[in-house]
């Protein structure tokens, strides 16, 4: 990241010292805006020494990012303790605006959804009634691609729990089977529940029973007869906001304590080993309505109808779910 510093009123020793140090929060900075572009972001310094004040050393940060300037500032008497506190609250101010992206984006998404399901949906219906099975999977198929993540997310528990190899089914093959119930299914769906939710209701059905029938070497394939179909899928890509995508993670899941240096210091893959580690403790129902509420933002209406469960009953669950995130991450350390 390209840094500018502005010294005002500084000896040379000051500056030298104050770079320095400087270098040692550079590489938390970095890895926390890794995700966007380097020449997207901009970070300058400014540096007031005050000689005649108690706290002498005025600091300030303007990070320049796609769409915002996050701008702070510190004061001590201490140039290095003015350094520690502006790189704390650059970092707060890093981590809101990493989830202003996300929130925008996932919402962008979510309209984007309905809307795409609602105008085929006249489509789907005409194809289900005159049995036009590819023309119904080549619709719905690459408009259901959200769902591959949740289905990810899942796959991942049941291979922790040994229930299934890691290559005994994919995300896609998933979402694949989804389309293939949903045209057996479509005339008799539920009027009052919205497709995106009937679809959701489909795929932790499907998660329910791949549990049964790993354990009786039983092919959802073989079922549910997709080698019927014959279609060439295109890649839905969503353009992310600003010009780069802020990636959703099971690191949102943490939450919002401060996070402890041994936390910081860990690669995204044992993060989320350690989360995995809480995810695969929690009951099915549990599990995901605290994922659909925190990673993709459904509200407990929406889970209450996607589940067939209670508001409350889903309330519930998002509660002892946060409880035993927050006491497994205080407990062995990654949060103060």
């Amino acid at each position: 990241m390209k840094i500018q510093w502005v010294f005002n009123n500084c000896p040379e020793k000051i500056k030298t010292d104050a770079r320095y140090y400087w270098e040692k929060k550079q590489s938390r900075l970095a890895r926390l805006t890794s995700t966007i572009p380097k020449e997207q972001k901009s970070l300058r310094i400014i540096f007031y020494f005050h000689k005649n004040k108690v706290n002498q050393f005025e600091v300030r940060a303007i990070l320049e990012v796609p769409g915002r300037s996050l701008a702070v500032q510190a004061s001590d008497m201490m140039f290095s303790l003015a350094l520690d506190e502006l790189a704390e609250l650059l970092a707060e101010a890093v981590r809101k605006y990493k989830e202003w992206i996300r929130h925008s984006s996932r919402q962008q998404r979510k309209g984007r959804y309905a809307v795409d399901l609602g105008t085929t949906l006249p489509l789907l219906l005409e194809d289900e009634k005159e049995r036009r099975k590819d023309s119904f999977f080549s619709i719905l198929r690459p408009r259901i691609n959200f769902l591959e993540e949740q289905a990810q997310r899942e796959l991942k528990i049941l291979e922790l729990e040994d229930a299934i190899t890691p290559d005994y089914i994919s995300p896609q093959e998933l979402v694949d089977e989804v389309v293939v119930v949903a045209y057996e299914r479509f005339s008799s769906r539920p009027k009052g529940k919205k497709l995106e939710h009937w679809l959701n209701n489909i795929l932790y059905e499907l998660l329910r029973k791949l549990t049964l029938e790993t354990n009786q070497n039983v092919s959802l394939d073989e079922e549910f007869g997709q080698q019927e179909f014959d279609y060439d899928l295109e890649i839905d890509w969503i353009p992310g906001l600003l010009g780069y995508e802020e990636k959703r993670t099971l690191a949102e899941l943490v939450p919002d304590q401060e996070e402890t240096r041994q936390w910081e210091k860990l690669e995204e893959e044992s993060r989320q080993s350690h989360i995995y580690e809480v995810l695969r403790r929690l009951s099915g129902y549990c599990r995901q309505a605290y994922l659909m509420h925190l990673i993709d933002e459904y509200t407990v209406d929406e889970i209450s109808e996607i589940q067939d469960r209670s508001v409350e009953e889903v309330i519930l669950d998002i509660g002892q779910a946060k409880d035993a995130m927050y006491t497994y991450m205080h407990d062995t350390g990654m949060i103060g």
